[in-house]
């Protein structure tokens, strides 16, 4: 009977924010595969998206676990699942004793880890089988009449080679209404080709159009193009008549221009200015904190996704802004200290009555 053990506690003074139990040993097959099911149990006080990634230990190589399902599960707050991990060591291991431990991650604090440690043994590996040595000149053979056959067919029908993409298109610039997009053509190999090129603009489901009159190497987004992605095709011809297409990854969604509003100047003490985070926002900063604000917001709808807080829940390395009440632009997390750190001098930074 093996004994479940918990995972161990965090740091003194910092809470673990997940419990994590598991059987103890891990009996191996004598095929050297095996699973174990480890009990993932949510401390966090709060919804969470886990990550589980499992790890070897005492000389096991990662290569050899595998996390059954997603790797990535969303857990409401004091709830519990299981998740299976594999085993499967490679003939060329040698045998001994290892551990397997499991990694618990919430997505949105990489520093909080909660781990198990799994025993196991891997025996001898097994013998391989022997082959009968006929039958490897029968497959030599075979193999050999095989290519002759098919280098005899190919110099008898071949005909023109058509033109081959070997490095895709590729577009530089910001994906921005009034900002310049530049096409590389990629890498082509063939005899005497011409390139045609075909800008495109594609709804969020990658249903694609051609853009009247964009055939060039270069192609700027208009009011058409906003909260739209946009791609390059390449058609590639030779002599023959023969064609070949590529198509570059797209660019966006394309955002729609930004005018910076006018620059107060009789609000803030010298060397301040309103960072105008939103219209009413009068907290005093410095220009570059201003500045970096005004970017951030033009990046947002690239820097959020449907996850565990809805229709806005940050990409992974960024959190909400909170500089007022429902901010919920995505930035660093020095960005966001900075903010909390303005809004709490913002009176010592207002010129006085009559300033």
């Amino acid at each position: 009977m093996t004994t479940p053990v918990p995972s161990a506690a965090g740091a003194p003074g910092s809470a673990t924010p997940f419990a994590v139990t598991a059987p103890a040993q891990l009996e191996l097959a004598a095929d050297r595969t095996g699973t174990t099911t480890f009990t993932v149990t949510n401390l966090t006080g709060r919804p969470v998206t886990a990550r589980f990634r499992a790890r070897g230990g005492a000389g096991a190589d990662d290569s050899w676990f595998a996390v059954a399902g997603a790797s990535e599960v969303p857990m409401s707050l004091g709830g519990t699942l299981t998740t299976n991990v594999t085993v499967t060591v490679p003939p060329s291991a040698p045998a001994g004793q290892h551990t397997l431990q499991l990694e618990v991650i919430a997505e949105d604090d990489t520093e909080s880890v909660s781990g198990q440690t799994v025993s196991f043994t891997v025996g001898p590996a097994p013998a391989p089988a022997r082959r009968p040595r006929w039958l490897l000149w029968v497959v030599i053979a075979a193999v050999v009449l095989l290519l002759a056959g098919f280098a005899a067919w190919f110099l008898l029908l071949r005909g023109p080679a058509a033109p081959v993409s070997s490095s895709p298109p590729t577009i530089s610039g910001t994906a921005q209404e009034g900002q310049v997009l530049t096409a590389d053509q990629g890498l082509w190999e063939g005899t005497d080709l011409r390139l045609a090129m075909q800008w495109q603009r594609c709804d969020p489901s990658h249903r694609c159009t051609d853009v009247a009159a964009a055939t060039g190497l270069t192609y700027t987004p208009v009011a058409a193009d906003v909260g739209q992605l946009v791609q390059v095709r390449v058609t590639a011809s030779n002599p023959a008549g023969d064609e070949t297409a590529a198509t570059s990854d797209p660019v966006g969604p394309v955002t729609a221009a930004v005018t910076p509003p006018p620059q107060p100047t009789d609000l803030c003490v010298s060397g301040f200015v309103w960072r105008q985070a939103r219209a009413e926002d009068h907290v005093c900063v410095t220009p570059e904190t201003r500045a970096q604000t005004w970017a951030d917001n033009a990046a947002a709808p690239g820097r959020w996704v449907v996850g565990a807080y809805g229709v806005h829940t940050c990409i992974q390395g960024f959190v909400w802004r909170e500089a007022f009440v429902g901010d919920d632009v995505c930035v660093t997390g020095a960005v966001r200290t900075q903010a909390a750190q303005d809004n709490a001098l913002a009176a010592s930074r207002v010129q006085p009555p009559g300033g």
